[in-house]
């Protein structure tokens, strides 16, 4: 299993969910109390699915994203 950590860098730009081939990352808003403008926040929707390709961790212009790799020796593919 692989464990995609968000750094507090994140500005949720979203460059990083249009690069990634299992389409496990997204950007949510959420709510401000006080009636505040909601922010937006990169999430993960689900880490098993992640395809461990480090697309996200090397496009984010920011830094951001941290990607610890399974302690399997392969990259995993998705199917063709």
């Amino acid at each position: 299993m692989v464990l995609i950590t968000i750094t507090k860098k994140c500005v949720a730009c979203n460059i990083c969910s249009e690069s990634c081939p299992a389409e496990i990352l997204v950007i949510e808003r959420v709510s401000m109390e006080g009636g505040k403008r909601p922010k937006r926040r990169l999430k993960v929707t689900d880490e098993s699915l992640c395809y461990e390709c480090r697309a996200c961790e090397i496009i984010c212009p920011y830094g951001a994203i941290l990607i610890e790799a399974s302690t399997r020796n392969e990259t995993i593919y998705p199917e063709i």
